[in-house]
């Protein structure tokens, strides 16, 4: 059973509203956050696994640099969700905070890579 905040599916809907993103743009962003809601759905918590999951879909039908250039809506809809209390933080600000990372790329980079394990140990970064 998934902990997924959004049953009956409006939480993308809302969030582009909210957002204010042009039409053309709100086509594509729905169809990556759709993807993105249906894997979330199989899993009982958005975390690194669910978002390791999700860009292992994803990379079935995009490229991978244009995939890294879309998962900034993710993120943004990420911190959404925590804003408007669905989840309780966003994963890859988590794994920015656990590694020492100033970006979000380099770790959606880490989590595409064929070893996320190794990719993000690489990434890490001693505290200041």
């Amino acid at each position: 059973m998934s902990a997924w905040p959004d049953s009956d599916r409006t939480v993308v809907a809302d969030f582009l509203q909210a957002s204010q993103f042009e039409q053309r743009s709100c086509l594509t962003y729905r169809c990556i956050l759709r993807s993105f809601d249906d894997v979330a759905r199989r899993h009982q918590v958005v975390d690194r696994q669910m978002l390791v999951a999700w860009l292992n879909e994803m990379e079935k039908r995009w490229q991978s640099p244009s995939l890294l250039n879309q998962v900034c809506i993710v993120d943004r809809f990420l911190d959404y969700l925590v804003e408007m209390g669905l989840i309780a933080n966003n994963p890859v600000a988590v794994l920015r905070s656990q590694h020492n990372v100033k970006q979000n790329k380099p770790i959606w980079r880490a989590l595409a890579s064929p070893n996320p394990d190794k990719a993000l140990a690489a990434l890490h970064r001693p505290a200041p």
